[in-house]
């Protein structure tokens, strides 16, 4: 029991995060309780100067220790330094006699030391790191037992050195990363499970604090809203846009990255959050001034070049049934004509309404995306079909449905290139004011477990996700197929339109 209580303290130095010289002492503490009339010396190699320095010798005179200190070490340099160098237990039992301490052995005499069995402390690299030395004052040979104590000893110091290496090696690289994320202009947020850790300047702006000391121990749901908190919570991988709402601060779109990051016994999540308003504004505007854009064309094409042509088809239809009658060479060339420009008139109309699918004639989502399924069917060959809520849509923005067609018109086109599929369903469903377009097909799939799609299809369905503020998901099902859904909150709708 006796025993088991001194090993306690010892246990403790292991964990301990004191300076070396004062952990390598409880080593030494320990050491000298168990062998009475021992005074131990810890040196540690500083393997670029090629000397031994002073680690801890609580028992030595002070002055043995500063002589000592620095010593080159060798072939003859002492116990400690023939040790160092021949990296095996060097016995010198008697230091009067011994040719290792001729240059030392008066320094010897002076602090009345007799004996000292010296063992290098190694790395598991067999990197050395030091030596352990146990001084007597009287000459003496070690036992068998206590070869086997001063081996321990060794390897325990070892053990010592190298936890406190690893421990200032981690602080080092924490002071890094603090100093760097200080300066980073980006938001970083260190949390584990939602328990705020860190936070740099650029972070505490973001959320709207005063100081970055006031956060540590709060939890992300303290100082955002419960939304934005399921989406950080949720984020495996990035960089994702989520909108970014602080307790009592502005919303702002963010564009958030997650890392995992093991920390001792714990693994904390590293969030880094760029505001990305100012671009999220430009690429509104973007796309409502392309969306204007083609609804212009669309109406010209209608309105104008639509209702030429049909004044064309109505001249030659004329020409064909005037009083004065054409030859039949020619009446068959006039109906050429007019197939011809009825034709360009239909192509006309299709282009106006493939331009605007939503917005021309103030049709809608809902009849956009019938006439897009019947397209699909009736000119791929693939069996589609639409299938909306009894209830309907709830109206939305027209820059919002077009969006929102175009990425079902993408999906589509992808499913009739590359799916191998003989069927296709497009859906809408409302619930929990969230409105889901999905778009599922029975093909051969794609790999969902690549994380952000390398499509330039995909790619451009997801940037048209993120104008309206909505989440695109790509996932393969069981079984082979893909679905394809965008889910859009109605609740922030009109507002991301607005900015």
């Amino acid at each position: 029991m006796d025993t088991i209580r001194k090993l306690v303290p010892l246990l403790q130095t292991l964990a301990d995060d004191r300076p070396l010289g004062d952990l390598l002492a409880g080593v030494i503490a320990y050491a000298e309780a168990r062998a009475p009339g021992m005074r131990m010396s810890v040196l540690l190699a500083d393997t670029a100067a090629g000397v031994l320095r002073h680690g801890a010798a609580p028992a030595l005179p002070e002055a043995y220790c500063r002589a000592i200190d620095g010593l080159p070490y060798g072939e003859g340099v002492g116990s400690c330094g023939t040790a160092a160098a021949r990296r095996e237990l060097v016995i010198v039992a008697d230091i009067a006699s011994s040719p290792l301490w001729a240059d030392f052995r008066e320094l010897a005499a002076q602090h009345g030391l007799a004996a000292c069995w010296s063992i290098p402390i190694l790395s598991d690299h067999h990197e050395l790191l030091g030596t352990c030395a146990m001084y007597y004052d009287v000459p003496r040979t070690p036992s068998a037992v206590e070869i086997q104590f001063i081996s321990g000893l060794g390897a325990l110091a070892a053990l010592v050195i190298h936890r406190h290496r690893e421990h200032a090696a981690r602080l080092r690289n924490e002071g890094r990363f603090r100093f760097l994320a200080s300066r980073f202009p980006d938001a970083i947020i260190e949390h584990a499970g939602g328990s705020i850790r860190y936070l740099n300047d650029s972070a505490v702006q973001l959320l709207g604090l005063e100081t970055a000391t006031a956060a540590i121990g709060l939890t992300l749901g303290d100082v955002l809203e419960p939304q934005t908190v399921r989406r950080l919570l949720g984020l495996r991988r990035g960089p994702s846009r989520i909108e970014w709402r602080p307790r009592g601060g502005r919303t702002v779109a963010c564009e958030v990255s997650a890392v995992e990051v093991p920390v001792a016994d714990e693994v904390s999540s590293l969030l880094v959050c760029r505001d990305v308003s100012a671009e999220v504004s430009l690429e509104r505007q973007i796309a409502a001034a392309v969306t204007a854009e083609q609804e212009r064309v669309s109406h010209d094409l209608h309105d104008g070049l639509g209702q030429h042509l049909t004044g064309i088809g109505f001249l030659v239809e004329a020409l064909g049934k005037g009083p004065l009658q054409p030859a039949e060479g020619v009446r068959q060339e006039l109906a050429k004509i007019s197939r011809l420009v009825n034709q360009a008139i239909a192509d006309s109309r299709r282009l106006a309404r493939t331009l605007s699918p939503v917005i021309r004639d103030r049709q809608g989502l809902e009849e956009a995306l019938r006439e897009l399924v019947a397209h699909t069917r009736d000119i791929v060959g693939l069996a589609a079909r639409l299938e909306v809520p009894v209830s309907g849509v709830p109206d939305l923005d027209a820059g919002v449905a077009s969006q929102l067609y175009r990425i079902a018109q993408e999906a589509l086109t992808n499913v009739a290139r590359h799916a191998q599929a003989r069927s296709v369903v497009v859906s809408l469903a409302h619930a929990a004011e969230t409105l889901t377009l999905a778009i599922e097909d029975d093909g051969v799939g794609i790999d969902a477990a690549l994380g952000v799609p390398a499509g330039l299809g995909l790619r451009i369905m997801q940037y048209r996700a993120r104008v309206i503020d909505a989440t695109l998901i790509v996932e393969t099902r069981p079984g082979g197929g893909t679905r394809i859904a965008c889910q859009l909150p109605l609740g922030a709708t009109a507002a991301a339109i607005a900015r």
